[in-house]
């Protein structure tokens, strides 16, 4: 049974105390009347039933049930309806297009694969959307631009935004139908392994020869936007593109060369990704920049990112009531890296705690923090298992304060307590999820976890970098015990969800996280993560999958610090490379934070043909700290972007950053099938090359069969009309035992 509440809990208890009056004040009156005690006792009876039965109807009680649903596997068939998919297929039958999609919409393809699988078809050249697969033929390949990888994201989350509770558990399988012509140069593989997709590919038969490949060059960069100085900085270098002879990869810093490495990987038409670490030794903006040489083009420009590096360390609290095993593995990590001071205090008694540390940055904590003059020294907050009642009322508003205005990090750990801690009227709004009154009730394991897809883009889940890539969407050991809640926010990301168990809202969610105000909150929901040190070898030089989750969620999460300067304006662009008619998101942010209206930030952009063009830059609605903009790029070349700080009309800041335009190329500019990268997307998936002439290798053997699960399914009493139908009832045999009595 669980419980909806209409209103809040001390509303419902003042009416039914007011109810409560009024039924002694109306029997004093049936008293005085003389009333027959036989007709006393049937009626108060009867106005006590009306009382529970309208209290419970505020209440909103419903009764929830577990049932078995039988789940068939998942197939996403992604088929490319760009131009080149209209040239000349090699076989000589007819069109790209023909010898691929035409195989699949044979009787004898599709029907076996709709036997076999809950099949979903989706369209795509630079966008994505579903289709029938009965309407596929009559799409005819015109679009200039084809994004692979971006297609696979965009397929995976509409099947899963569209599927909701019923969707699979398992990350889909995908049948990708395409010449591999990826002119966008997004990271096809990287998106892959990211979403922990199996990719099954159906290539058509080469009718070209490799030459008509495109040069090498960089299709994409990633790395970390903030680093702290003499920290190990990675770059992974994604190249792509056809060798010419003898080439190299070569790395810049602040202009001086740090780093080459020669291509020989780079084979014909197959995506090469480069690992490039580097260790930053001077705060501010640092301008890195990436290349080919020697050049197949002249006209190629480097590719540019910038990195703001910070000289300081961050501070964590730690409250901790509970002497957890994951408290221990935690402390441990953090008194380990130099990166971070750790506070800890843990209770061990009604009004007593054992401080385990002090912060260095100037504070000297006489005992446990009770306001926000102790907690604005910390930069991230971990609550553990505690029991809000042994604070300061000050201490739950100080925490709140820091999260909402001044953009620290908020970590909860959840425990059997969490329900107390949700109920705190400071601290409750700011969880990602919805705390129900049965998530203080652990669910034992072992739990089998799955990465969901949004998180695949954040770095809480990176394989070390020697693997060249994210961990698959399954590649966690289980946990022991989850405090599941009901559901999340509406603004927020799942992370984690448990495999094998599901309530209404879908998979039970096991970590979670979301923006608020100025800064960001991460549920949870295990307490033995810490069982991770145990799982799998360890890497020299970053320790266990326990310590590189927790060092890459601290630093993800750690705010913005300023500068040895004491402030610096940082400027990103979503990227550093774009094709002419693309659009350019722009993200500046001011350190120390600056959110006042007094701070006015503006871009000017001057375009690769002399054109100034300035650009509105607003406060972005999740993070008033950060200013964004969007401007559209037309002319190849460089584009300089200035960007500026004032206060009162005073300037305070000025950074200037650039992008590369390259001109657009069309699907007919590289007519080659990229059966490489067709083949690795394969390979790298655990995913099979199908010849679309032998159907033995076509998807049609699931490698897991149908799957019962688990769901919670809850009938809301109140919407099914039984208790409101009750009461009404019940109003209706008072009202007319009253009237033939003569009561009233």
């Amino acid at each position: 049974m669980n419980l909806l509440p209409i209103v809040s809990i001390w509303f419902i208890a003042v009416v039914a105390t007011a109810l409560l009056i009024l039924l002694v004040y109306g029997s004093r009156q049936l008293i005085e009347r003389n009333v027959p005690q036989r007709w006393m006792m049937i009626l108060f009876s009867l106005r006590v039933l009306i009382i529970i039965v309208f209290v419970l109807c505020l209440l909103r009680p419903a009764l929830s049930k577990w049932r078995e649903e039988k789940l068939q596997p998942t197939l996403l068939v992604l088929a490319d309806v760009s131009r080149s998919m209209s040239e000349a297929g090699g076989s000589g039958k007819g069109t790209r297009f023909d010898e691929t999609v035409g195989v699949l919409l044979a009787p004898q393809g599709i029907a076996r694969l709709e036997q076999a699988y809950d099949l979903h078809c989706y369209a795509f050249d630079d966008s994505t959307r579903p289709i029938a697969p009965d309407t596929l033929a009559s799409i005819e390949p015109k679009s200039e631009s084809t994004r692979i990888g971006q297609s696979l994201e965009s397929a995976w989350n509409q099947y899963r935004s569209s599927s909701g509770a019923t969707a699979s558990k398992e990350a889909a399988r995908v049948l990708l139908i395409s010449d591999g012509a990826n002119l966008a140069g997004d990271d096809a593989l990287g998106a892959a392994q990211r979403l922990g997709l199996r990719v099954d590919t159906l290539t058509p038969a080469p009718g070209h020869d490799e030459a008509d490949l495109p040069a090498l060059h960089i299709a994409d960069v990633q790395s970390s936007n903030r680093v702290l100085v003499n920290s190990e900085t990675r770059f992974r270098v994604t190249l792509a593109g056809r060798a010419d002879g003898e080439q190299a990869l070569t790395a810049t810093y602040n202009g001086k060369p740090f780093f080459e490495h020669s291509i020989t990987a780079a084979a014909g038409d197959v995506e090469t990704r480069v690992i490039v670490t580097h260790r930053p030794k001077t705060p501010g903006i640092s301008r890195y920049a990436f290349s080919v040489t020697p050049a197949a083009e002249e006209t190629m420009p480097a590719y540019e990112v910038n990195v703001h590096v910070v000289d300081a360390k961050f501070e964590v609290l730690i409250l901790e009531d509970t002497w957890r095993w994951e408290f221990k593995y935690l402390r441990r990590v953090l008194e380990d890296d130099p990166s971070f001071n750790l506070t800890a205090f843990l209770a061990r008694g009604r009004a007593s705690y054992v401080q385990f540390s002090e912060p260095e940055r100037g504070v000297s904590l006489a005992g446990f923090p009770e306001g926000p003059a102790e907690i604005d020294w910390f930069d991230i907050i971990v609550l553990g298992n505690v029991d809000p009642d042994r604070w300061s009322r000050r201490l739950a508003s100080a925490i709140a304060d820091s999260v909402v205005e001044r953009g620290k990090s908020l970590i909860i750990i959840a425990g059997p307590d969490i329900g107390r801690l949700a109920r705190v009227p400071e601290l409750g709004p700011l969880f990602p999820v919805e705390i129900g009154a049965r998530t203080g009730v652990p669910i034992e394991g072992p739990v089998s976890l799955q990465i969901n897809a949004e998180a695949g883009a954040m770095p809480y889940f990176s394989v070390r970098p020697e693997t060249h890539q994210m961990l698959p969407a399954q590649a966690l050991p289980p946990v022991d015990r989850i405090y599941a809640p009901i559901r999340k926010r509406p603004a927020a990301t799942v992370l984690l969800e448990a495999q094998q168990h599901a309530n209404a809202y879908g998979n039970l969610i096991v970590m979670a996280e979301h923006t608020v105000g100025r800064g960001r909150v991460l549920y949870i929901g295990t307490d033995t993560l810490w069982k991770w040190h145990m799982y799998g070898a360890r890497d020299k030089a970053r320790g266990t999958l326990h310590r590189r989750f927790w060092q890459q969620t601290l630093r993800a999460l750690a705010p913005p610090l300023a500068g040895s300067d004491g402030g610096n304006l940082s400027v990103r662009t979503d990227r550093s490379r774009y094709t002419a008619g693309e659009r350019v998101a722009l993200t500046a942010e001011l350190y120390p934070l600056e959110a006042s209206a007094a701070v006015k930030i503006a871009a000017t952009v001057v375009m690769p043909d002399g054109q100034r063009l300035v650009v509105p830059v607003t406060p972005d609605p999740r993070t008033p700290s950060k200013r964004i903009a969007e401007f559209r790029v037309f002319a190849p070349g460089r584009c300089r972007i200035t960007t500026t700080a004032t206060r009162n009309g005073e300037l305070i800041a000025e950074s200037v950053t650039t992008v590369d335009v390259q001109a657009a190329l069309g699907e007919s500019d590289n007519i080659a099938v990229n059966a490489g990268l067709m083949a690795a997307l394969a390979q790298a998936t655990g995913g099979t090359v199908i010849d679309a002439v032998d159907q033995e290798t076509w998807p049609t053997e699931p490698e897991t069969a149908e799957r019962t699960v688990r769901r919670v399914v809850i009938h809301d009493l109140w919407y099914n009309f039984a208790l409101p139908l009750l009461l009404f009832g019940l109003l209706g045999i008072d009202w007319l035992l009253r009237l033939l009595r003569g009561y009233f």
